[in-house]
């Protein structure tokens, strides 16, 4: 189709094909093949749902623990990014409170980065801890000077009624990854999550009376020329990764090949 980079899965609750357990041959033998074909391995994508900020400790340790290796693994592979979210939080607690666990398993896992290290990304998620401007704000107040990064993925915004806009200009210096999800909301509320088929789950507004659903880039509510306009002023230029599924009604392969399309005829992109 013309891709020339691609992410790898080490998720630990990833039901998607992932090298979370793999031996480091077959790390070397996924590496090679993504090199023969001429693509280069973008980051790693070390997301995980119940994540640093759980409630439990174990849980939180577990994943930083996973984190620290992946961030090793990624070095001894040539991979220059390590991409991260802050996961959910599905107890009462404060969001002060979910916010301080975070940031405190971020600053242990920071102590893995040195020179020559690669880089840590966090990307807010909608459904997450850290989910949109005010709660990346409320991160970085914590964590103070800093080597976290961002993986952006615009496709988060709407859900909160705000634009990606905004996130772009203010924290546009560390943007050091992209995904390109869209999203699409339409009017009443969605049946519950254990009535949904797992492969197309949509989500309720925070209102409660509307539907969210994730689409491919160019068929929803963001404005993709304002995106890639505030993208190239802030002097962006790294990987913009279609991230598959995640709900879409197109089949992967067709929305593969009109996302490299949409990116290429539009923005010139390859």
């Amino acid at each position: 189709m013309g891709y020339r980079a691609c992410e790898i899965s080490v998720c630990l609750d990833d039901k998607r094909p992932n090298l979370t357990d793999a031996p480091e041959s077959e790390w070397r033998d996924v590496c090679a093949r993504a090199r023969d074909l001429g693509m280069e391995i973008s980051a790693l994508q070390c997301h995980m749902h119940n994540g640093y900020g759980d409630v439990d400790p174990a849980v939180r340790q577990n994943c930083v623990d996973h984190t620290k290796r992946m961030i090793d693994m990624a070095g001894t592979m040539g991979i220059d990014i390590v991409h991260t979210v802050s996961g959910v939080a599905e107890d009462d607690a404060p969001h002060d409170e979910k916010l301080d666990r975070v940031a405190d398993c971020y600053r242990e896992i920071l102590k893995s980065v040195g020179p020559g290290s690669p880089q840590i990304g966090m990307e807010p998620v909608f459904i997450y801890v850290v989910g949109n401007l005010a709660h990346t704000d409320a991160l970085y107040e914590r964590l103070g000077e800093t080597p976290l990064m961002i993986n952006m993925d615009p496709g988060h915004f709407p859900f909160h009624n705000e634009s990606p806009t905004p996130f772009i200009r203010k924290y546009g210096s560390r943007i050091i990854h992209a995904h390109s999800k869209d999203c699409v909301i339409t009017d009443g509320a969605p049946p519950p999550f254990e009535e949904q088929d797992p492969n197309n789950l949509v989500f309720p507004t925070p209102d409660g009376e509307r539907t969210f659903r994730f689409s491919e880039p160019g068929s929803g509510l963001l404005d993709w020329d304002e995106i890639m306009q505030e993208l190239k002023a802030v002097g962006f230029d790294g990987v913009i990764s279609l991230e598959q599924g995640h709900g879409y009604l197109s089949d992967p392969f067709e929305c593969a090949a009109e996302t490299y399309a949409f990116f290429r005829d539009r923005y010139g992109l390859s």
